[in-house]
């Protein structure tokens, strides 16, 4: 079977029409978006550990593994759920008191078990020693807020009784 020039023609028309699409600027957007955030997440990583210049390679392994596995916890999506991810990471990865670009670089921890690490693993501890004490602090006003009976007799003389609908004198004659 032969195939004249007028189908040849067509066949590559659509077979170039198949390339562009496969390349279309949204798929350009998501490896230029994903590229911009291996470079910040590298750039922080060096400037927070300070590693040697012979680490360089390293520290650009350790930034797209982190980057490749938050694409995938984002369902391989460029959108809200990468960017929220990449904040969260981006803060810790900039306090270097926290000390997670360290532990990357001595690989104590690898790039893909850091970047699935909810937000709370990812606090210091005097952080973390802060805000529970805070918690415990507020769990004492509101507690110290409501009005507890002083003695049993006040619970058992109409406050669970009231509560039931029962009078105070129907309580009485029950005794």
């Amino acid at each position: 079977m032969k195939i004249d020039a007028s189908a040849r023609a067509a066949l590559r028309k659509r077979k170039q029409q198949l390339k562009t699409l496969a390349v279309s600027p949204a798929h350009e957007q998501v490896g230029e978006a994903r590229t911009a955030t291996r470079d910040k997440l590298q750039k922080l990583i060096t400037d927070s550990a300070k590693p040697s210049p012979d680490l360089k390679e390293l520290v650009s392994s350790i930034a797209s593994e982190i980057e490749e596995q938050l694409f995938e916890d984002s369902e391989e999506k460029v959108d809200a759920k990468y960017r929220a991810g990449f904040r969260r990471l981006f803060t810790c990865l900039r306090d270097s008191r926290a000390g997670f670009a360290n532990m990357l670089i001595a690989k104590d921890i690898s790039g893909r078990v850091f970047a699935k690490k909810p937000a709370d693993e990812l606090k210091r501890r005097d952080q973390l020693e802060k805000e529970s004490q805070i918690k415990k602090e507020n769990i004492d006003r509101a507690i110290g807020q409501t009005m507890l009976p002083e003695t049993i007799q006040q619970i058992k003389d109409g406050r669970d009784r009231e509560k039931w609908g029962v009078s105070r004198s129907a309580a009485a004659i029950d005794d």
